[in-house]
């Protein structure tokens, strides 16, 4: 009798580049703070900005566009009802 295989471990890197436009964000940038930063790069004018995310947000819907979390919301509630 053989020994099942050990489970899998997966592990997940996600990269996100945003279109560059007023509209656009993911929490890690802000318009209002980072302005300049978009507009004429890193202050002494080498290498990139880059943020990481090391933690969950505590209320993740807080950080997304309104519209974002309005279609979200629609979403689970009509998978609910669908149940």
């Amino acid at each position: 009798m053989s020994r099942p295989p050990p489970p899998l471990l997966l592990a997940s890197l996600t990269l996100f580049f945003s279109a560059f436009h007023i509209g656009a964000g993911a929490a890690l940038f802000s318009w209002k703070a980072d302005r300049e930063l978009f507009l004429n790069g890193p202050p002494d004018g080498e290498g990139f900005e880059l943020r990481v995310c090391t933690e969950l947000e505590e209320e993740p819907y807080a950080v997304l566009p309104r519209q974002w979390a309005e279609y979200i919301a629609g979403k689970r509630q009509a998978a609910c009802v669908a149940m």
